[in-house]
């Protein structure tokens, strides 16, 4: 008697082991999973980081090429803006 339920206890452990063995398989697979999705992520994350600075620049680059050709214009259009975002401005001062 004490044989068998040695035996079945020997059994139920080594099923234990085989179960966490595979639960730990499982675990390292979902792991690496999330790992090269964090992974994915940063690299795409970079990319867009890199094109926004690039397109940014060119941005910057011809908008002082405007300036330097239209000078009055661009004081012209710069003066009309400052003018709206103060009538803005001072209607929502009121309004308050």
């Amino acid at each position: 008697m004490a044989t068998t339920q040695l035996a079945n206890n020997a059994t139920r452990v080594l099923s234990a082991i085989g179960t966490g063995q595979r639960v730990l398989g499982r675990l390292n697979e979902r792991r690496e999973a999330v790992s090269e999705a964090i992974e994915d992520g940063r690299k795409t994350a970079n990319r867009i980081i890199d094109r926004t600075r690039e397109n940014a620049e060119d941005l910057v680059y011809q908008v002082s090429r405007s300036i330097k050709r239209t000078p009055i214009r661009s004081v012209m259009m710069a003066l009309a803006a400052g003018a709206v975002i103060g009538m803005l401005m001072s209607r929502s001062i009121r309004r308050s």
